[in-house]
């Protein structure tokens, strides 16, 4: 497979070191941590920083501190909640103003004590799909444990390498913890086509734990980092932690939502359009995971990879990018960069509307 074991987890649980309280008391300072982004707002406002200025001094994206703000991370990680109240300048305790002196050290004790695992990007990322249609996180602390606790091994794969194979029966799920990577088919006579490309959180093979044999395959498109969750696990947290459970659903038809796009571009749309839609959707999807902005981003794909993700040769695509930089729509940068020239005209030129990303009201990538 082309893989090196990096790095491998038991799942024990790691029982959190809470100042002197019951976990009742535990449980229900956890749920007063969606105050701690109020506050992080409210002091923000008065230091008269824009959320993108204040991310930038805590060292976070503007989207990681948007989600903070609004209750959408149940659990930020301690380090963070300290880099932000450095950025602010404040003590940390201040930043749970509205609870009483003992639960805010709760708080900050379940923050520094919540296990610091390889698998935080896999919550980001359903945290973001079971909060679709609220500002408040769904998941609670405990849900958080169960699922950074989960067992699995960290893999290093190299660019090309296969993560899945089709026909093989499979005993994992696999998270990209970073890098990219891409599914694909090989039909009769070995033409490929490319029909997704995944980023870092994208949880590659969900329906393989519940199908058991791989249908289509899936390699890096760059040097990446995997983690392999045995299957069972991955269906033991779904139904013991149903939060979790449903977000997984709801991430998986969010993927059944991106290939019905998929096929109407290819089917449907002309190559110019096919290829504006595809920068389009790259744009937005690395935004809302805090790897771009929709006026540029990295684009790791040969000219070969993107003709096999909208179904024409090199020679058409190589040509279509040429005029799109004529109209001055996109520029090239650095073999593998896109800056947009016109976000709204690029739009326009792919026939593209983000209603089938499901992205959060008011998400700032819809800006």
């Amino acid at each position: 497979m082309g893989t090196e074991v990096e790095h491998s987890r038991t799942g024990k649980r790691h029982d959190l070191e809470l100042a002197p309280s019951s976990e009742q008391e535990a449980d229900q300072a956890s749920h007063l941590i969606p105050a701690f982004g109020r506050q992080v707002s409210r002091l923000r406002v008065q230091k008269g920083l824009s959320v993108a200025q204040a991310a930038k001094r805590v060292g976070i994206s503007r989207q990681a501190l948007y989600r903070i703000e609004n209750g959408a991370v149940s659990s930020p990680r301690f380090d963070t909640v300290l880099r932000i109240a450095e950025a602010l300048e404040v003590n940390q305790s201040l930043l749970l103003s509205r609870a009483s002196s003992s639960q805010a050290q709760t708080i900050l004790n379940l923050m520094s004590a919540l296990p610091q695992s390889h698998l935080q990007p896999m919550l980001d990322k359903l945290g973001y799909s079971a909060n679709i249609d609220t500002d408040k996180s769904v998941f609670d602390a405990a849900d958080n444990e169960a699922l950074l606790s989960l067992p699995h091994q960290v893999k290093k794969v190299a660019r090309e390498g296969y993560i899945i194979r089709e026909r093989e029966k499979t005993t994992h799920s696999c998270v990209l913890l970073s890098g990219y990577a891409y599914r694909h088919k090989i039909v009769r006579g070995g033409a490929r086509q490319i029909v997704a490309v995944h980023i870092k959180g994208d949880i590659l093979d969900l329906q393989n734990s519940f199908l058991g044999v791989a249908d289509h395959s899936v390699q890096a498109l760059t040097d990446s980092e995997v983690a392999f969750i045995p299957r069972e696990a991955v269906k033991k947290l779904a139904v013991e932690r149903p939060r979790i459970g449903m977000a997984m659903w709801r991430d998986t038809l969010v993927d059944g939502s991106i290939f019905r796009e998929w096929i109407a571009n290819i089917g449907r749309r002309n190559v110019r359009e096919r290829i504006a839609h595809l920068l389009c959707e790259f744009s937005l999807r690395l935004k809302i995971a805090g790897l771009g902005e929709e006026t540029g981003h990295e684009l790791p794909m040969t000219t070969q990879q993107l003709a096999d993700s909208v179904g024409v040769t090199p020679v058409h695509v190589s040509r279509t990018l040429k005029a799109l930089e004529a109209e001055n729509l996109i520029d090239r940068q650095n073999g593998h960069g896109i800056r947009v020239g016109d976000w709204e005209k690029l739009a326009a030129a792919g026939d593209f509307d983000s209603n089938y990303l499901h992205l959060r009201k008011g998400e700032p990538a819809l800006d």
